[in-house]
């Protein structure tokens, strides 16, 4: 049996000064980068890198939102176009409360402005 060969790994992408200070401050205090190999070859073709980042909040904002801000607006320094979506009620389909009128105690439970939507 013939020894397997491993394939060869691809030449590292070599950015400018600029570019590499860009990847600096997108990857700046992160525990772990998905693929950086995506983002180095956006930053030197010289193309816009996106980012989406999705919550639900369950109650009041606190403290604790700070932290993916944080890094929001180093994204935003950097140039990252950045998406945001604050799910809520008001992205659900207008038939979503109706799913509550058989069950006897549902308008008690959900707030009253969702069956106004």
């Amino acid at each position: 049996m013939a020894p397997q060969t491993q394939p060869a790994k691809p030449a590292p992408i070599e950015l400018s000064p600029e570019a590499q200070a860009t990847f600096d401050l997108i990857t700046r205090n992160l525990d772990e980068v998905l693929l950086p190999d995506i983002i180095k070859e956006k930053l030197a073709k010289d193309e816009v890198v996106k980012c989406y980042w999705g919550t639900a909040p369950t109650g009041r904002p606190h403290l604790g939102y700070f932290v993916p801000l944080t890094k929001i607006a180093d994204f935003l320094k950097a140039g990252v176009a950045v998406t945001v979506l604050l799910a809520d009620v008001s992205i659900l389909p207008p038939a979503w409360p109706h799913l509550f009128m058989p069950f006897p105690h549902g308008p008690h439970l959900v707030p009253p402005s969702v069956f106004r939507m």
